[in-house]
């Protein structure tokens, strides 16, 4: 599948499971916040495991942690936050136990 078939899989996952929870539009808006925040991820992911952060990466890779906390509290889900280059950054647990990793429901749906 393509990239971009996979976002627009999440994105109706996302419509789908948390309108109830927050509404269509927010729904919608934290979807596609948790895309952009799953892409930075994976590069500060790449680049600890390649040759480490610097101080400043650091302390934006934590930003990234806390914005993805701060959604989470709003959808009144988890988000796991992973820290291997090789996987999902981020995985949303949705409320109907879905999911497109190898964990199972418990693992959660990866955010592309």
């Amino acid at each position: 599948m393509s990239k971009a078939h996979d976002r627009e899989v999440f994105m109706h996952k996302m419509v789908e499971e948390f309108t109830p929870v927050v509404g269509m539009k927010e729904a919608f808006k934290y979807g596609l916040e948790l895309m952009r925040l799953a892409k930075k991820k994976e590069r500060y992911n790449l680049l600890h495991c390649n040759v480490g952060l610097t101080p400043y990466q650091e302390k934006m890779d934590e930003k990234i942690d806390t914005q993805v906390q701060d959604i989470a509290k709003k959808l009144q889900t988890t988000i796991k936050i992973g820290g291997d280059p090789r996987g999902y950054a981020l995985k949303v647990l949705l409320p109907s136990g879905g999911y497109n990793t190898w964990g199972g429901p418990e693992d959660g749906y990866g955010i592309p």
